[in-house]
């Protein structure tokens, strides 16, 4: 449901295997960039669709091959300078579900 509407309907399950992504990276950054919009900017050409979510000093990328987009992505952020904490590749969530669905986090900040 997006603002009174109906976007999607169906379990969790069946919702995340329906729209969400293949996986998720999260990284978690030892410090964050100077210019986030820049980190975000060049992550996305390794990302599926606009999947990219820059906050709390991390960044989820939504990707359909974590083993291909992985180390792309660290090899990017390594050559612009920003240091890399964790990376961890997960399942996707009904946010990310509902980030897809409507290009838009259930909270924007």
């Amino acid at each position: 449901m997006d603002l009174g509407k109906i976007v999607a309907e169906g379990s969790p399950e069946d919702l995340k295997n329906r729209y969400g992504p293949k996986a998720v990276i999260d990284v978690e950054l030892s410090k964050p960039p100077e210019e986030p919009e820049v980190v975000v900017e060049k992550v996305k050409q390794y990302a599926s669709g606009d999947g990219v979510i820059y906050r709390n000093g991390g960044l989820r990328v939504h990707v359909n091959d974590p083993d291909i987009a992985s180390p792309k992505i660290v090899s990017e952020m390594v050559g612009m300078g920003v240091g890399l904490k964790t990376l961890k590749i997960t399942t996707p969530t009904l946010e990310d579900v509902f980030l897809r669905l409507t290009g838009r986090r259930l909270i924007e900040e």
